[in-house]
């Protein structure tokens, strides 16, 4: 199964993994993997702030082989904008989307991006060679990946079986501190099922 236009950089909101819990495996609806939210008409997602379309994604077996370039294409931003990004996750039930403990906010995403401390640096930044690690508020820089592997099973310690959707908010603040006109939203949605029973505490 190939992925035609996939993206890295975001699978670290499937790589929250906790030290207790059930094993989860998240099965996307949608091959392009990432899609524009749709309470922002007028907008592409993503495909905003990165070009993808050198990136091929190949699943095999719960394991997603990642390999290609991608480039920055957010225009209405300089390098000195503070970024900031806020994920989370939604589970639909009872015939909507309802919030659930797991959301992440952070004020300065160009700070943290490469912090290798970060739950997402070993499934995603740590694949930019040192010398390409620049932010997404720098307007035509890419970066090559080094080929790697993305693990869809993750622990987590609450229960995820069932439909979910996780969004992803990105907003761009300038050097006074001022919200950027545009902003851009992208979600994903898919399926948890549990491939472990819950470890005993």
């Amino acid at each position: 199964m190939l992925f035609p236009k996939p993206t890295g950089w975001i699978f670290f909101t499937l790589s929250w993994q906790m030290l207790q819990g059930a094993v989860y495996e998240f099965t996307p609806d949608d091959d392009q993997i990432f899609t524009a939210c749709p309470d922002k008409p007028g907008t592409n997602g993503i495909l905003d702030i990165v070009d993808i379309s050198e990136i091929i994604l190949e699943y095999n077996d719960g394991v997603v082989r990642v390999e290609g370039n991608m480039t920055f294409i957010w225009e209405d931003v300089k390098p000195t904008d503070r970024i900031e990004v806020i994920g989370e996750i939604l589970k639909f039930k009872r015939g909507s989307w309802q919030p659930t403990i797991l959301t992440m906010r952070l004020g300065d995403f160009c700070r943290v991006q490469y912090d290798a401390l970060s739950p997402w640096y070993p499934v995603w930044t740590v694949n930019v060679p040192e010398n390409e690690r620049k932010c997404i508020n720098n307007f035509g820089h890419t970066i090559h990946y080094r080929p790697y592997n993305v693990y869809t099973a993750a622990e987590y310690f609450i229960n995820l079986e069932g439909r979910h959707k996780i969004v992803v908010n990105v907003y761009a603040y300038d050097e006074n501190n001022m919200k950027r006109p545009r902003s851009y939203c992208f979600e994903l949605i898919g399926v948890f099922a549990k491939v472990k029973k819950q470890r005993s505490m």
